[in-house]
């Protein structure tokens, strides 16, 4: 008998076993894949309670509006030795080159401790897993089923708007659909570690949690009256704002994108960072559902900065440097991580170009 095949077999069975638990379960995905974190905190695939993780204020000492969040999480420093086996057991076969996020290698790299829930998204089929080395908590990844890229520049123009459209859709129908989490898509080189599989990034909110910084800073432009889309002023990394009904605002940002796009001659080194999330009117309250969206251009060939080790990514985006190695924790320790270090952590990411086409693109967005 071929134990490797039995035990994949086993497996596999668990898993339409789980699949049909949760399609009963939950009355979104969001819930849904909660219910999965769960399910996968137990068994002891996820291998990181966030106990070690220590978050901290940065604020500006000469301007007190001004802050950014620090976050020391050690556990992560593990995540590029991976959480399974790079080889498969005997007569079993690798596709796609081991890629960690496709089923398949999934089941034998993780020896059936990792489970994950399938569900569609405007006929895009969509695996949800949980992250062995969390950020925050529930923190999950949407991975497309079918093994493309996580970029968009594919050769042709056209094609280049169909991916990017395919982008930015996915992503706020991904948020429609799990309220409380915040989605977000790394591009290549701005904090995808996975570049050949399409996928997105989900964490949860905690309940009480303070905004994010870049929520604080588009906040007080919203405040001032300020009309979106509009460039978030006085933070580190130029990032558009967005906000409305999601047929509205998916229009703008895929037409920013593609404008990013042709400023850069279709380049292969182009890259964002797209953020969006979902405001549900509180119970007993009429409304209609509001969007939150954020786009930040990005080059692959700024993706890291001095100070920090590891490339830049949503989560800094958002706001919170996540800082991993011994040698930052001393920093830390020391008091040696102001306002000015962080936000330069942010800057040195920014595309050299990257305002002018804001000067170019101005008639569209509020600069």
């Amino acid at each position: 008998m071929n134990f490797s095949q039995w035990n994949i077999g086993n497996c596999l069975a668990m898993q339409k076993e789980l699949q049909a638990i949760l399609d009963k379960e939950g009355k979104n995905i969001g819930e849904k894949l909660s219910l999965l974190h769960a399910q996968q905190m137990s068994i002891g695939f996820i291998q990181d309670d966030l106990s070690q993780v220590q978050r901290f204020w940065i604020t500006d000492p000469m301007d007190g509006r001004r802050s950014l969040l620090g976050q020391y999480n050690p556990k992560r420093a593990e995540r590029g030795r991976g959480a399974g086996r790079t080889s498969p057991p005997p007569g079993i076969e690798i596709v796609n080159g081991g890629c960690y996020l496709c089923r398949h290698n999934v089941v034998w790299q993780q020896r059936g401790l990792e489970m994950w829930y399938d569900f569609e998204v405007d006929g895009h089929a969509y695996v949800g897993m949980c992250n062995p080395f969390p950020l925050m908590s529930t923190h999950l990844t949407i991975a497309s089923a079918e093994h493309e890229t996580q970029g968009w520049i594919l050769g042709d123009p056209d094609k280049n708007r169909e991916k990017i459209e395919r982008i930015v859709n996915d992503l706020l129908r991904i948020a429609s659909q799990m309220p409380g989490f915040i989605i977000f898509y790394n591009g290549r080189n701005a904090g995808a570690s996975i570049e050949r599989h399409l996928h997105y990034q989900a964490i949860k909110r905690l309940p009480g949690q303070a905004p994010f910084p870049v929520e604080q800073a588009s906040g007080h432009m919203l405040m001032r009256g300020c009309r979106t889309p509009f460039l978030i002023e006085d933070y580190p990394i130029s990032t558009v704002y967005f906000n409305g009904p999601r047929k509205d605002i998916k229009q703008s940002i895929i037409n920013l994108m593609y404008a990013w796009t042709e400023f850069c001659g279709h380049g292969d080194n182009l890259s964002a960072n797209i953020i969006g999330c979902l405001d549900v009117p509180a119970d007993g309250e009429r409304g209609v559902n509001t969007y939150h969206a954020y786009l930040t251009p990005r080059d692959t060939y700024f993706s890291t900065s001095p100070g920090r080790q590891g490339v830049v990514g949503g989560l800094e985006v958002l706001g919170e440097i996540a800082f991993s190695y011994e040698n930052e924790h001393a920093r830390i320790q020391d008091g040696l991580i102001s306002y000015e270090n962080a936000a330069a952590i942010l800057s040195a990411v920014e595309p050299r170009m990257v305002r002018s086409f804001f000067e170019k693109t101005k008639n569209s967005i509020r600069v």
